[in-house]
C-alpha cells in the first residue's frame, strides 16, 4: 500500500451490483472512466505486460502481491495447452439404507440428533436410538421426532441404559420384531462427573465410565457381527488428558482399545477422537466450559466437519484395519500448536508422544506455512533438530524442509511447488542465490557449503544429505 503515500486513492466497485440496482449511476462511471482514458493515453497501455496461464493465478497473484513486477499482470485463459488443476466436487460413494435400522447411542441429544438429520438425508429411514432420559417431557426432543416423522423416518426411542445388558438385550429383542435389520451403529453416549482422582469417589469414576466401558461392550457382544460401521464417538482427553476428568478419558481410551479389537478379529470398528463440536450437543449448552477449553488450545470441530468425517469412516468399504481403526482429531496446525507450547498455553503437546508434532511445527513456522500472517517468523534451531534426529535420512528432511521454505522466500514461489528431485539450479538458484543460500547454510547449520555444490548436477534432495551428514560428522 505504498502508493497511498502519494495521495493514491483506491475504491472497490461492484460493477454487476451496479448495473442490477442502477444503471444511470453506472453509465456516468463509466463516462468518467472512458474521459480518463482520453485525457490521459498512457493508461490503458501499461508497459510491460506479464501474461499468465491459468494455472499460474497463484503465481500470478504472488507476483503482484510482492511488488516484483511492473506495468500489467492479465490471465490469458487462450493459453495454448495449459491445464487448470481443480478440487471435483466428492460425490458420496454410498447410501444409507431405507430398509435398514441404524443405532444411535446417546443419540437424542444435540449431536446425536444431527447426526440423524444428517443420515436421513443420506436416505436412513429407521433409527433405533437408546437414552437414559427418553422421550418423555422433553419438549425438544418430541419436536424433533415430529420433524423426522414428517420426512419419513421412524425413531424408536425407549428410555435405556446400554451400560445395563439385560435392558440392552430386552430393547434390541422387541426392536427386531418391528425394525428391518440393524446394519450400523455409532455409539455417543457420554457421562461427565469430574472431580480430581484424589478426591472422586467409586461412584463418580464408574459414573462417566459405564457408558463408555460397559455400554460399548455390551453394544459390540449383542449387535449385529456383519454390520457396515461401527463408529465410536472417543474423545481427545483419552490422548491428552483434561483435568478432573481421568474417569472420563478411561472410558474413551477404552473405546479406541475396543475399536482396535474389532478391527483385529475382522469386525468393522473405528473410534473418532473428538475435541469439541461448537455447534451442537454438550458444548452448545455449556459456554463457559466451552470457553474454558478454547483458551487451553482445545480447538473445536464444525457441524459440517463432523459430517464429512463421518461420511468417510460410515461407508462400507472403509477398511478398519492397523491403524485406520482409530482416528484423532487435532483440529490446528502443527505450527499453531508449536507456538501455542512456547506461550505455556498448550503442556500436553510436550508429552513425547507429540514429539514429532512439534518439529513439524517449528520448520512450518521457519517456511511461513504456519497458518499465521504472512510477516510471521520464528527462530528455529535445526541443530538441536537434528541432533534429536533418529537418523540420517530424518535429519535430512529437516534440511529439506528447511531448505524448500527459504528457497520459497528466495524465489517468491510456493515452497510446495518446489521438486526437490530437480538440481537446484533448475529450481531457479542462480549464482547470487547460491551465494545467500552458502551463507544461510553457514548461519543456520554451522556448516560451509560451497557454491559450486550447490549448483552442481544433483538433486537438491541430495544437497540436504550432504548437507545433514555435514552437520553429523561435525558433531
Amino acid at each position: 500500500m505504498g502508493h497511498v503515500l502519494r495521495n493514491v486513492t483506491f475504491a472497490a466497485v461492484d460493477v454487476a451490483g451496479m448495473y442490477a440496482e442502477n444503471k444511470p449511476l453506472m453509465q456516468l462511471v463509466l463516462d468518467d472512466v472512458f474521459s480518463l482514458f482520453a485525457v490521459n493515453p498512457g493508461l490503458h497501455n501499461p508497459k510491460p505486460l506479464h501474461a499468465f496461464a491459468p494455472s499460474k493465478i497463484e503465481e500470478a497473484m504472488r507476483a503482484l502481491q510482492g511488488g516484483k513486477i511492473a506495468g500489467k499482470a492479465v490471465i490469458d485463459f487462450e493459453t495454448p495447452g495449459d491445464e487448470v488443476l481443480y478440487q471435483p466436487v466428492r460425490t458420496p460413494s454410498y447410501g444409507f439404507e431405507a430398509q435398514a435400522t441404524y443405532v444411535i447411542s446417546g443419540g437424542l441429544g444435540g449431536l446425536g440428533r444431527e447426526i440423524m438429520r444428517w443420515m436421513a438425508s443420506r436416505g436412513a429411514r429407521h433409527f433405533l436410538v437408546t437414552s437414559s432420559r427418553g422421550v418423555a417431557g422433553r419438549v425438544d426432543v418430541i419436536a424433533f421426532i415430529k420433524e423426522m416423522e414428517a420426512q419419513g423416518v421412524v425413531i424408536h426411542a425407549p428410555a435405556s441404559d446400554i451400560s445395563n445388558r439385560t435392558i440392552l438385550e430386552t430393547i434390541l429383542e422387541e426392536a427386531s420384531k418391528t425394525l428391518p435389520p440393524i446394519r450400523g451403529c455409532i455409539q455417543a453416549a457420554m457421562v461427565l462427573s469430574d472431580n480430581m482422582l484424589s478426591n472422586m469417589t467409586v461412584e463418580q469414576f464408574h459414573r462417566a465410565l459405564a457408558p463408555k466401558y460397559q455400554g460399548s461392550w455390551n453394544l459390540h457382544e449383542l449387535l449385529a457381527k456383519d454390520m457396515d460401521f461401527m463408529v465410536f464417538l472417543s474423545s481427545m482427553s483419552g490422548i491428552i488428558g483434561n483435568p478432573a476428568q481421568a474417569n472420563y478419558a478411561a472410558g474413551n481410551t477404552f473405546e479406541d482399545a475396543l475399536a482396535r479389537h474389532r478391527a483385529a478379529s475382522g469386525l468393522k470398528g473405528v473410534s473418532f477422537d473428538l475435541g469439541l463440536v461448537l455447534e451442537a450437543g454438550w458444548a452448545s449448552d455449556n459456554f463457559e466450559d466451552v470457553t474454558k477449553s478454547l483458551r487451553a488450545g482445545l480447538g473445536g470441530l464444525t457441524q459440517k466437519q463432523l459430517m464429512a468425517i463421518l461420511d468417510v469412516l460410515c461407508d462400507p468399504a472403509y477398511d478398519c484395519a492397523g491403524g485406520a481403526a482409530q482416528v484423532v482429531n487435532i483440529h490446528d496446525k502443527p505450527a499453531k500448536l508449536y507456538r501455542m507450547f512456547q506461550d505455556g498455553v498448550l503442556h500436553w503437546v510436550g508429552k513425547p508422544l507429540f514429539k514429532n508434532l512439534l518439529r513439524l511445527g517449528q520448520v512450518e513456522l521457519v517456511n511461513g506455512s504456519g497458518g499465521g500472517s504472512g510477516g510471521e517468523t520464528a527462530a528455529v534451531d535445526y541443530l538441536a533438530l537434528i541432533r534429536a534426529a533418529g537418523d540420517a535420512e530424518e535429519a535430512a528432511h529437516i534440511v529439506t524442509m528447511a531448505l524448500l521454505g527459504k528457497l520459497g522466500k528466495s524465489l517468491s514461489v510456493p515452497a510446495k511447488s518446489l521438486d526437490v528431485g530437480k538440481p537446484a539450479y533448475v529450481l531457479g538458484v542462480d549464482s547470487l542465490i547460491a551465494v545467500e543460500l552458502r551463507y544461510w547454510f553457514l548461519k543456520q547449520f554451522g556448516v560451509e557449503v560451497p557454491v559450486f555444490v550447490i549448483l552442481k548436477k544433483q538433486p537438491t534432495v541430495e544437497l540436504c544429505r550432504y548437507v545433514a551428514d555435514q552437520v553429523i560428522a561435525a558433531q
